[in-house]
């Protein structure tokens, strides 16, 4: 969608077509809706700001806005409410995130070019309660309490499918390129940020939309990476017992299986 913004230049007044793109600003906007003021956290006030700045002079009436994705990337993660307390039983489920940059031009026809932002989790502050202890003038205990800063958590929005890839890629005009486009996995992740951790890139297309995960650790332990020789790594191949379909797998299995009757995945 598009909304339209008034520019005033030289006198003259000119409607200008701003960009409308959904959900950039969800960091931005939950430490607002937590009493927090976001100028205080730096690399959320430069990546709002900056954003926003491209939102304010990008002009769709002098050329369409294009759109450039770096990478998407598959994690495991704890479900979270809008408040970061843990969904369901607290099991790990699995999301996708991807990377993208915006590029459009200005008013006076101008290329301009958004930051480089993360889409598909943003990061909720939440709150510790601490209680402080006072003796009053008749000797009695006082407890009083206040709520500090605790440890925040990332909200993840986008399952992991291959339809969601395939979406992703569709929406903002990537599927051609979808060849070029760094595929990932992050592994091991901390229980409260799980946005850090141990995580393995260059997969191929079809190696990212089709592998289970597991199988991607697999993948990631070949000699040369995911793309490089098929041997089995640090994993234990029963974990991954046929349980790929990407094409370069199955070539193999099957490869294996004509001359041993034994599949090697």
């Amino acid at each position: 969608m598009e909304h339209m913004a008034q520019t005033t230049t030289r006198g003259t007044s000119k409607k200008r077509v701003a960009p409308d793109i959904k959900d950039w600003d969800l960091d931005y906007r939950a430490h607002v809706h937590a009493g927090l003021n976001a100028s205080d956290f730096r690399g959320i006030q430069w990546s709002h700001s900056s954003m926003q700045n491209f939102m304010n002079i990008c002009d769709l009436n002098q050329a369409p806005l294009k759109s450039f994705i770096r990478s998407i990337y598959r994690v495991r993660a704890m479900d979270v409410d809008n408040e970061g307390n843990e969904l369901d039983d607290g099991s790990i489920k699995e999301w996708l995130t991807y990377t993208i940059t915006y590029s459009g031009k200005d008013f006076w026809n101008r290329k301009c070019v958004s930051p480089e932002i993360v889409m598909g989790l943003y990061m909720i502050p939440t709150f510790d309660v601490q209680t402080d202890w006072k003796i009053s003038n008749d000797g009695t205990p006082e407890a009083t309490e206040q709520s500090i800063p605790g440890e925040p958590r990332w909200k993840y929005t986008i399952p992991f499918s291959k339809a969601n890839v395939d979406k992703i890629l569709k929406e903002n005009n990537n599927f051609e390129r979808k060849d070029e486009i760094d595929y990932g996995c992050k592994f091991r992740v901390n229980r409260m940020l799980s946005a850090g951790g141990e995580r393995c890139g260059d997969y191929s297309y079809e190696q990212f939309v089709n592998s289970d995960f597991v199988h991607m650790q697999y993948l990631a332990n070949r000699i040369g990476g995911p793309k490089g020789d098929h041997n089995l790594g640090r994993i234990d191949p029963s974990k991954v017992q046929n349980s790929c379909s990407c094409v370069d797998c199955q070539k193999a299995s099957k490869k294996k299986e004509d001359k041993t009757g034994k599949g090697i995945i």
